[in-house]
């Protein structure tokens, strides 16, 4: 495992390499990327990656600025399913409602893990949402709201212990969907401290 020292060391090498065969110019420790904006530790103990200013963005495009607060990405008593047993009606802006997901899911994607399960639930309906559906997604958006300043910490590490390692968690369920019966899977793994994949 590197670190901090040999992590240097190590960009150092790469940058000389790069520079023999490209031109580079150094602007100083990266700041943002693709809408992921990455703070440095004060102390040098680690880097945060957020995207609140995309979050701001998105809610200002679905008009959910002054949206409640939520606590959680998704009502646990909310029954996703098709509407049409339910009498309810089609969404007729279907692109609008794959705008809202495929935003959501581009955070859930860089740097939000606690939403990314209300994400790919309402991402099944893309091919034809109910309002039922559009009324989640707008729920996931209140709680995009007030966890805007939600960021992912990664560590760095000055001795081998076990926060060092790897760690993995994994969940499923069996054939919970009321709609075709199918199973649910989950992951989580962690470095650092900091999840790196979900």
């Amino acid at each position: 495992m590197l670190y901090p020292k040999d992590t240097t060391k190590a960009a150092i090498k790469v940058k000389a390499r790069l520079s023999e065969k490209y031109k580079i110019t150094n602007l100083g420790p990266a700041c943002q990327y693709l809408g992921i904006e990455i703070h440095s530790e004060k102390n040098g103990t680690g880097i945060s990656l957020g995207q609140k200013a995309f979050i701001t963005t998105i809610l200002k495009r679905f008009k959910m600025q002054t949206a409640h607060d939520a606590s959680t990405p998704m009502d646990p008593n909310v029954e996703l399913a098709l509407g049409e047993h339910r009498r309810e009606k089609e969404i007729k802006d279907i692109n609008g409602y794959h705008a809202i997901i495929g935003s959501l899911m581009y955070t859930a994607l860089a740097t939000r893990p606690d939403f990314s399960f209300a994400v790919a639930a309402l991402y099944r309906y893309n091919f034809r949402p109910f309002t039922s559906h559009l009324t989640a997604a707008k729920s996931v958006l209140q709680y995009f709201q007030s966890t805007a300043n939600f960021r992912l910490h990664f560590r760095t590490s000055s001795s081998t212990n076990s926060r060092d390692q790897l760690t993995g968690y994994t969940d499923s369920n069996w054939a919970n969907d009321s709609a075709d019966r199918k199973s649910q899977g989950g992951h989580l793994f962690l470095l650092l401290n900091g999840a790196v994949s979900w």
